[in-house]
């Protein structure tokens, strides 16, 4: 499966990032990247949804050091992706603390010591992620008809799991209130009585699809239903090269068709 998510490691490799350079955050490149944003203003409540790239070229920075920090605070806190700013007239060099805080929240700042134009960077990036957003949908429906044909199959809900392991590499289990247990790979197995004592001292949390923590390791979780209750659980072992809305997007495709094998 080819990556689906834009990080900034992958931004940085582009040609519009040639001449750019990460200074701060190094230990964020792994942040996932919606979108991208030139943003010039300090008002940006209403203009932030998160997983943004924000290119600026400082002009509403030009303020002193407790402003600027505050600006960049605010920033990480609504969980833009990464600032991305051009050295030039209206801001020439970036503050140690600016640097430092970015750096204790893994928030990657990059710069442009050279004159860029930012609409050829804006375009760049929207086109790869509308184009990744298409590869999304024509891949959710090839799944779907993958799971329906495997679904009227012996042995349909493992064929089902396997196929989910084989896009994602990862792995996928099947847990119900009965002794049965349906995994693929194999050693998925070692994953099931953790993530099945959690799902039981959950108190109902994961009737709704969610994301569980187990060994240090991230599952997507969607309850299966049927005669108005939760039959069991379908969870898929995460990675960050996938989209978390894709994943439980795949997974809502063959959750559907369990019910039948509870």
């Amino acid at each position: 499966m080819e990556k689906l998510t834009l990080t900034i490691r992958h931004v940085l490799e582009r040609k519009s990032f040639q001449g750019a350079r990460l200074i701060a955050g190094h230990e964020g490149l792994d942040r996932e990247v919606k979108w991208s944003h030139v943003l010039e203003v300090q008002d940006l409540d209403s203009l932030i949804n998160g997983g943004e790239l924000i290119l600026t070229t400082g002009v509403g920075l030009q303020l002193d050091l407790m402003t600027q920090f505050h600006y960049v605070k605010k920033l990480i806190d609504r969980h833009v992706s990464c600032l991305c700013i051009e050295i030039g007239p209206y801001f020439e060099e970036i503050p140690e603390e600016i640097i430092k805080l970015a750096d204790f929240h893994a928030f990657p700042i990059i710069i442009f010591e050279k004159k860029v134009r930012f609409v050829d960077i804006t375009q760049d990036l929207h086109t790869y992620i509308i184009n990744q957003h298409h590869q999304m949908l024509s891949q959710l429906d090839t799944m779907s008809r993958k799971f329906n044909s495997l679904s009227l199959t012996h042995n349909g809900i493992l064929k089902i799991l396997q196929e989910l392991n084989h896009f994602f590499k990862q792995s996928a289990i099947f847990i119900t209130e009965k002794p049965k247990l349906y995994y693929y790979p194999s050693e998925s197995k070692v994953w099931e009585t953790q993530i099945r004592l959690l799902l039981e001292q959950s108190s109902g949390h994961y009737a709704e699809p969610n994301s569980l923590a187990v060994g240090g390791q991230s599952f997507a979780i969607l309850p299966v239903e049927g005669l108005g209750q939760v039959l069991g659980h379908l969870c898929l072992q995460r990675s960050q090269a996938v989209p978390e809305d894709f994943a439980f997007l795949i997974l809502d495709r063959a959750h559907s068709l369990l019910p039948k094998f509870c």
